[in-house]
Formats: structure tokens, sequence, C-alpha cells
């Protein structure tokens, strides 16, 4: 009689697709196991998973096991540890886990973001992966930006379930608390107060051109120090992508700046269209001013709460 422990390691290997059955073959799961059970039937351990475990872990038993070790089903694991201490040039010293405590191995690799080089992934324990991630900030509306993050996440989970059997466990905040949170609706707050202090339309139009040009300054200050290559390789790729980033948003406020020259010009212009059109310069201007008079929890609290169910409702 085959002890139940080795039934669901037949049954865990046999439930998956085409791609399985070429795993299964390449990496010769069947012989590995029918010996196994053959010298588990001839020794008769007391603990039947507990030998199997062990048999399994043993990367002498067999050229596959050491990297395609499969999880045991509800059999007992060691607890997880870290292993030894390892450096990588300059960087401080990281713990890798050990590999040694059960877990299931397949040979996926990830990259270290200490070190930028690819490491195995291991599990901390068995087959589970406990993977936590940043969801939205919610200090504006839903955007297309959220619906990638969203997309992404969902593609990789499906990845490690599907295809490397693995059981995953995701979790994504949404954040609302936060200085990108505060900041906004402190700028909001500030618009909304200057909107209401009806100051006259010479006032205002001065107001808005002398914000815009300080803002377009601004941005293009930072463009150039970002046109500047880096020395290593993590920091020049991140001015890269920093670079396209501030690109983006000079050319996008360009086309902002040019909206509110033709307003000034028109006779016929509002107070509020042209703080509706320099509002994001404006508010940095007058954040600059009189933000640290804005305190009141309250303004903050309600933004969020506004943002964070606009985020979870757009959510899959």
């Amino acid at each position: 009689m085959i002890p139940q422990a080795t039934c669901k390691i037949v049954l865990w290997f046999g439930k998956g697709s085409l791609h399985r059955m070429d795993y299964l073959q390449s990496h010769k799961v069947a012989e590995t196991l029918n010996q196994a059970v053959n010298d588990m039937l001839l020794e008769k351990p007391s603990d039947p998973y507990a030998w199997l475990a062990a048999r399994l872990a043993d990367s002498s038993g067999s050229s596959a096991v050491d990297t395609c070790a499969p999880c045991i089903g509800d059999a007992p694991r060691p607890a997880p540890c870290l292993g030894k201490a390892c450096t990588f040039g300059q960087h401080p010293p990281w713990h890798p886990v050990d590999a040694l405590s059960g877990q299931r191995v397949t040979g996926l690799k990830v990259v270290n973001s200490l070190t930028g080089e690819k490491v195995p992934f291991v599990p901390r324990q068995g087959n589970r992966v406990m993977w936590y991630t940043c969801g939205p900030t919610v200090y504006d509306a839903c955007h297309m930006g959220h619906a990638r993050a969203y997309l992404t996440m969902d593609i990789m989970r499906r990845i490690l379930e599907d295809y490397f059997q693995y059981e995953v466990f995701l979790q994504v905040n949404v954040t609302d608390v936060d200085d990108k949170i505060i900041l906004r609706a402190r700028r909001n707050k500030l618009l909304e107060m200057y909107k209401d202090e009806k100051r006259p339309l010479a006032q205002v139009r001065d107001d808005a051109a002398g914000a815009c040009t300080a803002f377009a300054a601004k941005l293009q200050k930072k463009l150039e120090q970002l046109q500047v290559p880096k020395e290593t390789g993590r920091e020049e790729d991140e001015r890269v992508e920093l670079l396209a980033q501030q690109e983006h948003k000079v050319a996008t406020f360009a086309a902002t700046h040019e909206s509110v020259k033709v307003l000034l010009k028109d006779e016929a212009a509002t107070p509020d269209a042209l703080v509706d059109a320099a509002g994001e310069a404006l508010a940095e201007s007058l954040d600059a001013e009189k933000g640290a008079g804005v305190t009141q929890h309250e303004i903050f609290d309600a933004h969020a709460r506004r943002y964070d169910a606009d985020c979870v409702l757009s959510a899959p």
C-alpha cells in the first residue's frame, strides 16, 4: 500500500497542464518518486511523512531534487530560517532564506534590490508565498497608472500560481495617510480660499502669471539636473527613467502655460477661470506663502476619504 503522503505528491504533480507534463519528464520526477516509495516500503519508517520529506530534501537522492523539491502536502516542516550573511561589493550584508528548510524551489530567480543581481527565489516556508505590495496613494482621482499597477500585480500573481504552482497570499494596501495627500489637500484648500477672497482681476492676473513663470523655471531647472549622467549603473538607470518623466512634465506644463497666457490677454476672462487654468502653479505659490497656516486635520481626512472610495471602487 502506497503511503498517503506519496499519493498527495503524485496528485499534486499530475493536475497540471501540458507544460507541467514536460516539466515532470525533464526532471525525472516519476523515477525519483518511484525509487523513494520502493525504499520507503523496504524500510517501513514509523513516520512516512518525515521520512519522505527528509529523502526529497537530500540532494544526493536525485539530480532533480536539489532544485525541484516538491511540497509534501500537510507534512510538518522545519521552521524557516535565514542563511549565513552574504556580501556583494560595497553593499551591506544580507541574509538569504535557507533553502534547506523544506521549501519548494523551482529555479525561479528574482532581482535582489540591494545588489541588483538575480538570486534564486526561495519561499520562507514550504510552497507558500506571502506577498505584500503597495497599492494607490489616494491623493487624486484614479487613473490609468493605477490600472497598470493592478494589472501587473495580477499577471505576476497568476504566473506564480498557475505556472510555478505556488500558494500565493497577496495583500495590497490603500495609502490614505501620506505627504502627497496632505500636500494636495492643503493646496486645494488654499485655492478654494483664494477664490473666496474675490480678489480684483488685475491682481489675479499678476498672481497667475508670476506663479506660472516660477513653476516653469523650477521644472526646467530639474530637467537640466537630470540631463547630467551618473557614474554608477543603478543611478544612471534611475536618472534615465526620471529624465523621461521630467520631460513629460515640462511638455505638459508648457501647454498649460500657453493656455494661461491666452487667458491673460482675454479681456472677458474671469478670475475663477484664471485660477482654474493656473491652478497647479498658483497652488504651489500659495502653499509656499500660506501653507503653514492650514493645519485642520479634517481637511486632510476628507480629501483622503473622497479618493479612497474612488480607488477602492475602481479596483478589480
